[in-house]
């Protein structure tokens, strides 16, 4: 049972902690790292240059990320200018209702 709590923690561990193989060596001797979505990033001409870049990658998604305004859409100013405007956000115009005519 205790071996069992181990390994989920480990588990759970190696998910939080971001993985450090993400840098990598390529056949031509180049270094590069992935990024979400199995993208690749680089060449880079050392390990540690790589190891670097990537570390600042990841903060300046943090930063964008906690900057990032968390309002909901209708309260944007791009909303409510759209639709006064008659823009893609405002309603749908309908014509007159067949049961008034």
């Amino acid at each position: 049972m205790v071996e069992y709590f181990f390994s989920i923690c480990e588990q759970i561990i190696d998910q939080l902690v971001m993985n450090t193989d993400r840098v990598f060596e390529h056949e031509d001797g180049s270094w590069y790292f992935r990024i979400r979505g199995n993208a690749t990033m680089g060449p880079y001409t050392t390990h540690r240059e790589a190891n670097d870049s990537r570390e600042r990658y990841v903060e300046s998604c943090r930063r964008q990320s906690d900057l990032a305004p968390r309002w909901p859409r209708w309260l944007h100013l791009k909303f409510w200018t759209r639709r006064l405007s008659g823009g893609p956000a405002a309603a749908p115009e309908t014509g007159p209702n067949p049961t008034e005519v």
